[in-house]
């Protein structure tokens, strides 16, 4: 699945999908040569993808969604769990991929390297260490071929990142939860130190 970046991060990134889908087009293994690209458009920047589709390309939905409604996170849940691997430019759809324990391939070229680098949550992804970097779309191909092959090597990474950045007070207890504590403590005056002190001794 490609994972659409918003405008401020690409303006039009098509040009890339197109590479990315002639790339796998003429790959000599049959399985990677017949692998199709389902194209989840931001959806403050969907209108690029209009005249996209081709051969092995899809666009859904066609103007973008947000998961902000049970049919929308059902979508965007199965996009997730039913491709190889994800692959983008930098958005934080990358953080649900990984949080879905999906391979998630950033293509850092030098038209996107800026806006790459200015953005909090691309970083956290890059320190973690959960990113399978290509510097083209013939070395995410590699990468995909790799994946397909049973090479994730950066599996437990994404568990280690979810454990450690996603859900720090353990995967068991809800976020709802935690933050509904938070937010008791922040009323009874605590600083954020002590809440974040409190919040750690209920684990």
């Amino acid at each position: 699945a490609y994972l659409g970046s918003s405008m401020n991060i690409a303006r039009d990134e098509t040009w890339l999908v197109r590479e990315l889908s002639a790339c796998l087009k003429r790959h000599a293994n049959p399985s990677i040569k017949g692998m199709n690209i389902l194209v989840r458009p931001h959806p403050a920047n969907a209108f690029i993808y209009e005249r996209l589709e081709g051969e092995n390309i899809q666009v859904y939905p066609k103007k973008g969604a947000l998961p902000d409604t049970e049919s929308s996170m059902r979508d965007f849940y199965n996009t997730l769990r039913y491709c190889v691997a994800t692959v983008g430019i930098n958005t934080t759809g990358m953080i649900d991929a990984v949080i879905a324990d999906k391979p998630c391939v950033t293509i850092m070229t030098d038209q996107y390297r800026s806006t790459q680098a200015l953005t909090a949550h691309f970083q956290c992804l890059l320190d973690a260490d959960v990113l399978e970097i290509a510097k083209s779309s013939s070395e995410c191909v590699d990468i995909l071929k790799r994946v397909c092959g049973g090479g994730d090597s950066k599996g437990h990474l994404r568990r280690k990142f979810v454990a450690d950045f996603i859900r720090p007070r353990g995967l068991q207890r809800p976020a709802g939860a935690v933050a509904a504590e938070a937010i008791e403590f922040a009323g009874q005056g605590k600083s954020a130190c002590q809440i974040n002190s409190l919040l750690t001794n209920l684990n």
